[in-house]
């Protein structure tokens, strides 16, 4: 999938504003659910070049990470630069619910 000049991809867009249904459509079209933001994306979005679903756990959103992991997205994944998983980055963050 096509990005953005700054690195932006639709999936990155979507996870981004918390929006699954999206989310579950550009991944049935393809969407890489191993695509890192890139390091201009991570700069300008404070997401330090993490997976789409460590993205979703930073954020908080429940229901997209659900939709992530519906789609084969790997739970034990470490992104970013301090290579941590989803369980890390909604724990460090207090997102209680996307912790269990």
């Amino acid at each position: 999938m096509a990005a953005s000049s700054n690195g932006v991809t639709a999936l990155n867009m979507a996870l981004s504003l918390g929006h699954a249904g999206v989310a579950k459509i550009l991944l049935a079209a393809g969407a890489d659910l191993a695509l890192h933001c890139s390091a201009k994306c991570s700069e300008e979005a404070g997401t330090d070049g993490v997976l789409p679903l460590n993205e979703a756990a930073g954020f908080g959103y429940v229901g997209v990470a659900r939709v992530l992991l519906d789609a084969g997205a790997d739970v034990a994944a470490k992104s970013g630069s301090r290579g941590t998983t989803a369980l890390h980055r909604a724990s460090e963050i207090g997102h209680r619910e996307m912790a269990r």
